[in-house]
């Protein structure tokens, strides 16, 4: 305990007047002056790097259509729905947005104009390099961009968390600060104690009263003798005694603490732990299948960032046209229970076989061969005559 107080600003002094109090130069900042972790910083941490991705995995996984006015899909969706920009590809367009929805708290969209003034190109401009300014009268917003003021027909902008009196939207990095920090100090914690410079792994101990240059001369000594990687076996005389200071792996990883923070950062997410491979306690998901799954995951966490991204789609479609993403895929039912389910279907008369097949991507049965019922022969005269 005493090399974590240490590491975390609060040895102690035995001579200090209150004899508890911090050491002059090493009291704790209060939070508010504390510096706010990045979106690039809040990466380097596992848990919120591995919550990003499978949010994206999962969006990325989904297919997006286009509706008409009279919500009818349309067989041919919109350049823009297939191909969004010029720079990058679908899948990594989208990642861009959605890293920097949950990350930063808001995405901006910069519309390229066609002649007829609709978009024909998006791209994702980064929220850092984005001002954007709101009149407390009438609550409109101005932007700005690349040292100029863009019109605000050019920009599309979604926030994750909005407040009345912000321009700018907040996300689950704003709101998990606290716990942000902590996790990057228990990590410079731990690679602190392997690297070095912490609390010695022995001590010498004897019952002798030494002078401060004896004491110099044996712990020299010591040291020399335990750089040899040949030295294993150790002779110590004149009543010397050596105690190892050594910690348990898990006590000096904090894996309780890690464990904690990361489940606190989970939630800020609105991830499972089991989702995120996390250690739980007393959590059976014995009978949790896929789809009952995927489903607590779409409503609480996903429907957010699909109705943003849908509706800036919507934004830049031509007329009345909205994007809406398929999310038949993600409550998609295990082999067993599609196969019986489909059953029930064509045995109900909701479905035929090759609309299940078409919907599976196979060709269509052939039709049954016609074959006609055997004709009974004429029956003998002998029986007629009866």
């Amino acid at each position: 305990m005493g090399a974590i107080r240490k590491f975390f600003g609060f040895e102690t002094r035995d001579e200090s007047a209150g004899g508890d109090s911090p050491l002059p130069g090493v009291i704790p900042p209060s939070r508010s002056s504390l510096p706010a972790v990045a979106a690039r910083d809040a990466l380097r941490i596992s848990v919120v790097s591995r919550a990003v991705d499978q949010t994206n995995t999962m969006i990325s996984g989904l297919s997006l259509d286009e509706y008409d006015h009279k919500g009818i899909r349309k067989e041919t969706p919109s350049m823009l729905l297939t191909k969004p920009s010029t720079e990058v590809d679908y899948e990594e367009f989208l990642q861009q947005s959605v890293n920097d929805f949950l990350l930063h708290g808001e995405f901006f969209w910069y519309k390229t104009l066609g002649f007829r003034g609709e978009a024909v190109n998006l791209r994702v401009l980064p929220p850092d390099s984005v001002t954007v300014t709101m009149d407390p009268q009438t609550g409109i917003r101005e932007y700005g961009w690349s040292h100029g003021t863009v019109p605000r027909s050019r920009i599309v902008h979604k926030r994750h968390t909005t407040l009345s009196d912000e321009p700018r939207g907040r996300g689950p990095v704003d709101a998990a600060q606290a716990e942000l920090r902590l996790a990057l100090s228990v990590q410079k914690y731990q690679l602190a104690w392997f690297d070095g410079g912490m609390p010695p792994e022995g001590k010498l101990t004897t019952e002798q009263n030494l002078n401060a240059q004896t004491r110099d001369e044996i712990a020299k000594s010591w040291k020399a003798f335990l750089s040899d990687p040949s030295n294993r076996v150790a002779i110590l005389s004149n009543g010397i005694d050596y105690e190892a200071l050594m910690l348990k792996p898990a006590e000096a990883q904090m894996i309780e603490v890690a464990d904690a923070i990361d489940r606190k950062l989970a939630r800020v997410f609105g991830l499972s732990g089991h989702d995120l491979l996390i250690p739980l306690q007393g959590e059976s998901r014995t009978y949790v299948n896929l789809e009952v799954s995927n489903l607590d995951f779409l409503v609480k966490t996903l429907q957010k960032t699909i109705n943003a991204i849908e509706r800036a789609f919507t934004e830049v479609l031509p007329g009345n046209n909205s994007a809406r993403f398929d999310e038949a895929g993600l409550l998609r039912l295990d082999s067993k229970t599609q196969a019986e389910v489909d059953q029930m279907r064509i045995t109900a008369g909701t479905a035929t076989a090759n609309e299940i097949r078409e919907r599976d991507g196979k060709r269509p049965l052939p039709p049954p061969k016609y074959t006609p019922a055997p004709t009974r022969p004429p029956a003998p005269a002998q029986e007629l005559a009866q």
